[in-house]
């Protein structure tokens, strides 16, 4: 029987609140194997006037970011310079969670332990 690998590359966060939220980022902490390297997120309520880092999926991510060494998540700030259509609201609700300790992002340690990636753009 041949073996499936299943890797998470997109997750869709409808939380609303901290607690649920923090519940549901939990699934950015299993075994390394089971993400790409860089995890694509969507934040439904991130970018209203009620919403702010001090409570809420904000919070959240805030939280999630300082009790996590190798998976930190931040918006992605290209996106809204990259698309045709850069006034749409979806794009400052995109974030990405980098999964710091994959093997993809480590395999290429150079004598000072700094990671060597290859650069697409070169």
């Amino acid at each position: 029987m041949k073996q499936v690998t299943t890797c998470i590359g997109f997750v869709s966060l409808d939380c609303d609140y901290y607690w649920s939220t923090m519940e549901a980022l939990k699934i950015l902490k299993g075994p390394v194997n089971l993400y790409m390297p860089w995890v694509w997120l969507y934040f439904d309520d991130v970018q209203f006037e009620t919403h702010n880092r001090f409570a809420g999926q904000l919070l959240a991510i805030e939280d999630f970011n300082r009790d996590s060494e190798d998976r930190k998540i931040d918006r992605i700030h290209f996106l809204p310079h990259t698309r045709i259509f850069t006034k749409v609201p979806w794009v400052h609700q995109m974030y990405m969670a980098h999964m710091l300790d994959h093997p993809y992002r480590r395999e290429k340690l150079n004598e000072t332990g700094g990671a060597v990636l290859a650069n697409p753009y070169m």
